[in-house]
């Protein structure tokens, strides 16, 4: 067999996780929010205003995919910021990590430039990204693994029981009414027609004495 032809396998992740990116497509789409739409989350305006490293920690935490942590990240930024002052030159890498996973439209140099004149703007724009697509940063990469496995299972285990229950419980109650039913209308059905009969008998024994009446 021609191994030239074979098609090389899918890339599996080192975490053996079922987070992954978007499947990746040749045109680039654009980001859910715009640069400036800092507003939209105004929790993580303000918490990436006074403290960025800390929005920058959480951001690096899901691109990488749990491999450096928050606390990592956000120490090696408030390290460079403190030292050097172009911390920007360092997060703006994890803007193009984040446009190649999920095929947001960009450039390199569009990136950089976007950290070095808006750096706050640009670290919420790529918060408020990630929390669109289904993330909770504040939960960290792992604390977003253990909400998706759960949610998968309960999905997978609760399935056949409310199939179940459903089948169950429509059986039992045709089953058990139905009878119920049948034998009131066939109880009932004798006692309007006695009560019919009774009715027309009690006519008939009173007409003559109405009539008499009418007559005197």
């Amino acid at each position: 067999m021609d191994s030239s032809n074979s098609a090389p396998p899918a890339p599996i992740s080192s975490n053996n996780s079922p987070i992954q990116a978007q499947p990746r497509t040749q045109q680039k789409g654009p980001w859910s929010t715009g640069l400036f739409g800092c507003f939209n989350d105004l929790p993580n305006c303000c918490i990436t205003c006074c403290c960025p490293c800390f929005t920058f920690g959480q951001i690096v935490e899901i691109v990488d995919e749990g491999a450096t942590s928050c606390g990592a990240s956000g120490g090696i930024y408030a390290l460079i910021a403190s030292t050097t002052g172009h911390a920007r030159c360092y997060s703006w890498i994890y803007r193009k990590k984040l446009r190649d996973q999920y095929m947001l439209q960009g450039s390199p140099s569009c990136d950089f430039l976007v950290h070095c004149c808006c750096e706050q703007c640009a670290l919420c724009q790529e918060y408020r990204e990630l929390t669109n697509r289904g993330f909770d940063l504040g939960k960290g990469w792992k604390g977003n693994l253990q909400r998706q496995n759960y949610g998968i299972g309960m999905a997978t285990a609760m399935e056949p029981a409310f199939e179940g229950i459903g089948m169950a419980t429509a059986t039992r109650m045709r089953t058990a009414t139905a009878p119920a039913f049948e034998g009131i209308d066939m109880a009932t059905a004798p006692a309007f027609e006695g009560i019919g009969m009774a009715t027309a008998t009690t006519t008939t024994a009173t007409a003559p004495a109405f009539e008499g009446g009418m007559r005197r």
